[in-house]
């Protein structure tokens, strides 16, 4: 019984870290994308502006 609550205790932290790690990349990649389109508007600004 031990050994059995063990093993579905290592599951579902395994499960959680799983979630966790992919809930982070897709926050990185999210923030990652958006900086990176903010960058490329400035740069497509400066250049659009009339001189």
């Amino acid at each position: 019984m031990k050994i059995l609550y063990f093993t579905l205790h290592i599951k579902v932290v395994k499960h959680d870290f799983m979630v966790q790690l992919q809930i982070s990349v897709r926050l990185f990649f999210f923030f990652f994308f958006f900086f990176f389109k903010k960058k490329k508007k400035k740069k497509k600004n400066i250049y659009s502006q009339p001189i």
